[in-house]
């Protein structure tokens, strides 16, 4: 199959609109974060819209991009090796994630930043 290059354009937009997502969880403060800046009414009110209105499709475009392409993978690999690259490609990010980076990133969101500016409660070491 050719390759084709509006998928890849499309890719690259919804990448975009998935970092843009979530600079505006920072800066936005609608959600709770390791930080969250100090907010500005018309700016939050802004970014929490783009929030919405961007929730509401981009990850539906992500599956729909990936499913596109999946039959013939799975074709190409059959189940026994299809599977086996899926776990490898995402089963260890997502166990690097949940069990260093996310930790590291809680015990520095906890007692390095300013509860202030976290939203969370100050520890009692503080």
């Amino acid at each position: 199959m050719p390759r084709l290059l509006y998928f890849d354009k499309l890719r690259i937009a919804v990448v975009v609109l998935v970092i843009l997502h979530h600079a505006a969880v920072i800066y936005g403060a609608n959600t709770s974060f390791y930080y969250v800046e100090p907010q500005n009414a018309l700016p939050t009110l802004v970014l929490v819209h783009f929030q919405l209105l961007n929730q509401a499709w981009f990850m539906g475009a992500f599956f729909f991009l990936s499913g596109y392409f999946s039959p013939g993978s799975f074709d190409r690999k059959k189940t026994g090796s299809f599977l086996t690259s899926r776990l490898l490609r995402l089963g260890i990010p997502m166990l690097v994630f949940m069990f260093v980076i996310s930790p590291l990133a809680a015990i520095y969101g906890i007692n390095a930043v300013p509860a202030s500016l976290t939203r969370l409660t100050t520890p009692l070491t503080w």
